[in-house]
């Protein structure tokens, strides 16, 4: 419900779309490199499914699963449903 605490050095105004996205998928991965975890299941709603469907992008190679609840901007792909699971994980990759 947006009660989060905010980062410090987040200036939103001074930040294209994809550089914002980026903060938010770097702040997540400097977390995980902070608890030193990795293979981990990965869920989040609303804009953090947004945020974590671009992290999983990136960093796929750290999650074990991923359960995005109502993410925002998120379509169905119907090229990519009809895609064999190898021609998936090569498109994601």
């Amino acid at each position: 419900m947006g009660g989060s605490s905010r980062p410090q050095n987040f200036d939103s105004d001074n930040l294209t779309p994809q550089e914002a996205v980026n903060y938010f998928i770097e702040y997540i991965e400097a977390w995980r490199v902070a608890m030193n975890i990795t293979d981990f299941y990965l869920s989040a709603h609303s804009f953090g499914g947004f945020v974590c469907g671009h992290y999983a992008l990136k960093y796929h190679m750290h999650i074990k699963k991923l359960l995005m609840l109502s993410p925002i901007g998120v379509r169905y792909n119907e090229e990519f449903e009809a895609m064999s699971e190898n021609e998936q994980n090569d498109y994601i990759a």
